[in-house]
């Protein structure tokens, strides 16, 4: 097969997207002085000590960010108590950070930038009030710079090492992947909520400006930066993580290779009619993050809950599924309860939009009902009066 150069295409640009929170601290060249940091190592301690400095009322106030363990500003915290936060030592966000790596302006691109509990909505820049009073150097941050804009052009280095004889253009994408994803299927003018379920699960809507509430806060509703500007609001929830860290599990204990088969043999078995659980746990459940054992974690919040023995493995994967689309379902409730605007429509992305048996638990439980694919469209439609549910 030929290749796109040996066609006489020409890259267009490249850009770089990623997860949230988790960054690199480097010197000035770039180079890390530190092992990246990542959120499943997360400490609550510091998410106690920032408390004690600022209300967590405040700091949701100025930056929409619910107070998770995982957020870049507890980890940062971490680093400065540490010592790891000297002159001259500045933070890069994973995407910010390959940017660089291609040879791209170091800079720090705002969608990323808002997962970090350190940007303030009101004036869209870092609040460097915030990070004195957790101890943060406010320099340790690059300069903010809007998605869609240019980052400079691929090293010469990687020109050279790819046979290119042309300036490749460096873009900042929407570099949060959560945004990116988002930005594909809805828009603020949407009385939509968007599902995008992966290892992590977001569950939210495109607003045209952040609900800074009480309200919203003690629903778990976060606030991000969308590609346009305009906010996302979404509550993070532990995904297929559930379901992959129980299966690698399992599969080494029994010696699986085929961890694809393994996994649809799993889930096959959990669906089966007598395979009932009482309920389902919170998917959004702190415990879930950072656990050795998914299997004993998932058993140990429904005997909680339930007063049940141990659950086996096609229970604790039914468990998971009924879970995450009861989260999903919620979710949306809470969405019409805090913005007041009425949802008719679920969008659903992401690899857990391929768990046939996930995505019929998400329409079940948010009442909708299934119909006919439209012609021409890739995707799968749901329709019930009054609104409809994707599957992108």
């Amino acid at each position: 097969a030929l290749s796109a150069q040996d066609r006489g295409d020409r890259l267009a640009g490249i850009a770089a997207d990623s997860w949230g929170v988790d960054y690199g601290l480097i010197d000035s060249e770039s180079k890390l002085v530190a092992p990246a940091r990542h959120h499943r190592a997360a400490e609550q301690s510091f998410v106690d000590l920032a408390h004690q400095r600022v209300s967590r009322e405040k700091a949701y106030r100025r930056t929409g960010i619910i107070d998770l363990a995982i957020n870049t500003c507890f980890q940062l915290m971490r680093d400065s108590q540490q010592g790891l936060l000297v002159p001259g030592v500045r933070a890069l966000l994973m995407p910010d950070l390959w940017t660089a790596w291609l040879g791209g302006e170091p800079g720090a691109e705002r969608t990323i930038a808002s997962t970090t509990g350190l940007l303030d909505w009101s004036t869209r820049d870092w609040d460097t009030e915030l990070m004195a009073e957790w101890s943060i150097p406010t320099d340790v941050m690059f300069s903010l710079r809007d998605a869609g804009t240019s980052a400079g052009v691929l090293s010469s280095v990687l020109t050279t090492q790819l046979g290119i004889e042309y300036d490749v253009p460096v873009f900042r994408a929407p570099a949060h992947d959560t945004s990116s994803a988002f930005a594909a299927v809805t828009d603020p003018s949407d009385r939509a909520a968007v599902i995008s379920c992966g290892t992590w699960a977001l569950a939210g809507c495109v607003l045209p400006q952040p609900v800074l509430t009480n309200d919203a806060m003690n629903a778990g509703f976060t606030n991000e930066m969308s590609a346009d500007g305009s906010a996302l609001m979404v509550r993070n929830l532990s995904g297929t993580w559930l379901l992959d860290e129980c299966i690698r599990a399992w599969a080494k204990d029994d010696g699986f290779t085929d961890i694809s088969g393994f996994r649809s043999m799993l889930i096959a078995s959990a669906m089966a009619e007598e395979v009932n659980v009482q309920g389902a746990i919170d998917c959004g459940h702190p415990d879930l993050i950072t656990t050795t054992d998914m299997a004993k974690q998932l058993s140990q919040l429904y005997r909680d809950r339930f007063g049940a023995q141990d659950l086996d493995r096609a229970h604790i994967v039914r468990l998971i599924l009924e879970s995450l689309a009861a989260s999903f379902a919620e979710t949306v409730e809470q969405i019409r309860s805090v913005t007041g605007i009425p949802i008719d429509e679920l969008v659903m992305i992401g690899g857990g939009s391929r768990i046939e048996p996930l995505v019929d638990l998400t329409r079940k439980t948010t009442a909708l009902r299934s119909g006919q694919l439209p012609r021409g469209h890739e995707h799968r439609e749901y329709r019930r009066p009054g609104g409809r549910f994707w599957i992108v």
